[in-house]
């Protein structure tokens, strides 16, 4: 049975994931979109893609995800890269993902039993065509 949080659901998937899971491409990218202040805060030098899932299979759905650590201060943090691929503009988004990061928070609590959340930070790519408002 395949794994549903390996499904590409379509050929721009498949891109963004081989584009996004090289970390020189997310490195260059949070160096020059992210504001100041987050890079500054940072240690660019720690940053790793991790290996484990935080996707839920009913979210699987929803989402193609990739997962970045890096250190902040003393502490871990994580950047999170959410692709979620559409040709139109997605009102809903915010609620897509506030569900994802709860997710992620709850299954970081189960193998991280201190109770310190790590801060995310949810980048979503849209590649749509562009419209008024």
């Amino acid at each position: 049975m395949e794994n549903s949080s390996n499904k590409i659901q379509n050929p721009h998937d498949s891109f963004f994931r081989e584009v996004w899971t090289n970390s020189e491409t997310a490195r260059s990218f949070v160096e020059n979109y992210l504001p100041q202040g987050i890079v500054s805060s940072i240690n660019i030098d720690t940053l790793e893609i991790c290996k484990d899932s935080y996707v839920t299979d009913e979210l699987s759905d929803f989402f193609s995800d990739i997962l970045y650590k890096v250190t902040i201060g003393e502490d871990s943090g994580f950047v999170y890269f959410l692709f979620e691929h559409k040709s139109f503009k997605d009102k809903n988004i915010h609620f897509q993902l506030l569900q994802y990061i709860v997710e992620i928070w709850r299954l970081h609590g189960s193998k991280n039993k201190k109770g310190k959340l790590p801060p995310i930070i949810p980048i979503v790519i849209y590649h749509g065509k562009k419209t008024g408002k």
